[in-house]
């Protein structure tokens, strides 16, 4: 069974809440609750998936080493933007590939078949993060960061150091701790502590397995009350991945409400097919669309990244070889 828009670019399956529809490029968008919601007085917004984002970056604008925070962030987004194409594409099609990584994250059904309504209900989410307007990424939180890097314990994980000192952090090879999380104040806002958030693969990489920036953000997105409310029960790969942990009832497993799960399956599902862009997704459904004006947009937000080049991952694979345990909130 196909994802949500038909060839004809029609809606074909609602989610439980049936607040997704297919626009005229045939590509799945949020139309829930009037694209938006309005929570004491702070409006949570959505617009179409592919349009560039009103986000603020808020304390960003510092380096760690050769790196400049803002700057990075805006690569990240624009990261986000193909993440998001690329998944749309494999879950539309929702072939035995996307099927298989779906049960190997979510475990439903004891005889290995996955359950349609709950597979919807993700990639609805799925829909609702990427389609999702102002949002604040806070770089340097006040609280929650807590961290030991090189063995020495730094109870805001280095928030409010200089850059210089920041600078050698990063550049430390032993390091637990917190690289991001969110509260249930609004307005939305993913809170990034410095060091243990750039310690992780910049962007997404051809190297599976490593955890990612992007990856930790869409963690973080999965856990506020209007998209999945997910907790965080483990982060755990091996416990999630457990084939004695099958559940035949949604939900009736701690894992699938679980953020990690569901970033290791946004990460795992992009790995499969190569990066696609919205104009792909628009094909799936026989139309000719093109984003060059939004990509354009969204693409020179990323200047002069040193991640552009390799997209980083073949620096990293060496440097973070050390086991990490990084907790989200």
């Amino acid at each position: 069974m196909p994802g949500f828009c038909s060839t004809s670019g029609r809606l074909t399956h609602s989610d439980k809440a049936g607040e997704v529809d297919c626009d005229e490029n045939g590509i799945p968008f949020w139309k829930g609750k009037a694209a938006g919601y309005v929570v004491r007085n702070i409006e949570i917004k959505f617009i179409k998936p592919y349009l560039p984002k009103d986000y603020e970056l808020r304390n960003c604008d510092f380096n760690v080493g050769s790196e400049n925070f803002k700057n990075e962030l805006r690569c990240e987004e624009a990261a986000k933007d193909k993440l998001c194409a690329t998944l749309f594409w494999n879950m539309e099609q929702n072939n035995d590939k996307t099927k298989r990584i779906f049960n190997k994250w979510y475990q439903e059904k004891s005889d290995g078949s996955v359950d349609h309504v709950d597979f919807l209900w993700v990639y609805a989410n799925i829909v609702k993060i990427c389609s999702q307007d102002k949002y604040i990424y806070e770089c340097k939180p006040k609280t929650h960061c807590k961290a030991t890097i090189c063995g020495k314990k730094y109870p805001n994980g280095g928030t409010g150091l200089g850059e210089e000192k920041l600078a050698k952090l990063v550049k430390c090879e032993s390091y637990s701790g917190t690289a991001a999380y969110v509260s249930s104040r609004l307005p939305t806002t993913i809170h990034l502590c410095p060091v243990l958030f750039l310690k992780q693969v910049p962007e997404l990489n051809k190297n599976p397995g490593l955890r990612s920036r992007l990856g930790t953000i869409f963690h973080e997105f999965s856990h506020f009350t209007y998209t999945m409310d997910n907790d965080d029960n483990t982060y755990n790969d091996k416990t999630i991945l457990n084939e004695e942990r099958v559940a035949d009832n949604w939900f009736d497993d701690s894992m699938d409400n679980n953020a990690k799960t569901f970033d290791g399956f946004v990460e795992d599902l992009y790995h499969t097919s190569g990066v696609k862009t919205w104009a792909d997704v628009a094909k799936l459904t026989g139309k000719t669309f093109s984003n060059s004006a939004n990509e354009n947009i969204i693409n020179g937000q990323c200047k002069n990244s040193q991640w552009n080049k390799s997209n980083g991952a073949d620096g990293l694979a060496i440097f973070l070889i050390v086991i990490l345990v990084l907790f989200h909130f």
